[in-house]
């Protein structure tokens, strides 16, 4: 029997040999591949198995536990090399290094501007298209930005969900509040 790849030389190997270097994060299964491994793991994502040692909150997948802990635990593991801040997410510290670096790699279609982000480059474009996706549920209007929409329906839900750490008024937008605290100081 011939192989393309080592790789796949080296699987056929494990059926002859029983080697089952995949392990199963959730219990005590072994797999000759990984593709398997992973298949199988979907069966306890289903589960939940890990639970949150501070809150009731339960996962399926322990990367996702292991990044709520750190909610409560504060512990941010990634550092930027550029100026030591300290993240609890990989992916947001490499967003953040950008900032030192200058890298722009989302670039808007109808103009020059560039952007370290491909959420905020969505964004800019909108201002180009005129395209306002986020509709209010209970009016006719419509937003660029579902947070500019989420402000906008608390009119009609009259929610209020900042409130003064002082004399306990409550606002419908964190910027209010964090005026109106100012007066307290």
């Amino acid at each position: 029997m011939s192989f393309n790849l080592k790789s796949s030389h080296v699987r056929h190997e494990r059926i002859h040999t029983g080697e089952k270097p995949f392990k199963c994060q959730y219990c005590d299964k072994s797999f000759g591949d990984s593709s398997a491994c992973r298949e199988h793991e979907w069966v306890h994502a289903l589960e939940k198995p890990f639970k949150c040692h501070y809150c009731d909150k339960s996962f399926g997948v322990k990367s996702k536990y292991t990044l709520h802990e750190r909610i409560h635990t504060g512990e941010k593991p990634f550092k930027c090399q550029y100026c030591g801040k300290s993240f609890s997410v990989r992916g947001k510290c490499a967003l953040h290094e950008r900032i030192h670096t200058g890298e722009r790699q989302f670039k808007c279609q109808y103009c020059e501007q560039s952007f370290n982000q491909k959420g905020q480059c969505i964004q800019h474009e909108r201002i180009h298209t005129g395209e306002k996706p986020f509709s209010c549920n209970f009016c006719e209007k419509s937003f660029n930005q579902k947070i500019h929409c989420i402000q906008h329906e608390r009119i009609h839900t009259g929610e209020k969900p900042f409130r003064c750490n002082y004399c306990g008024k409550s606002f419908n937008q964190k910027i209010a509040c964090i005026k109106h605290e100012r007066i307290h100081s």
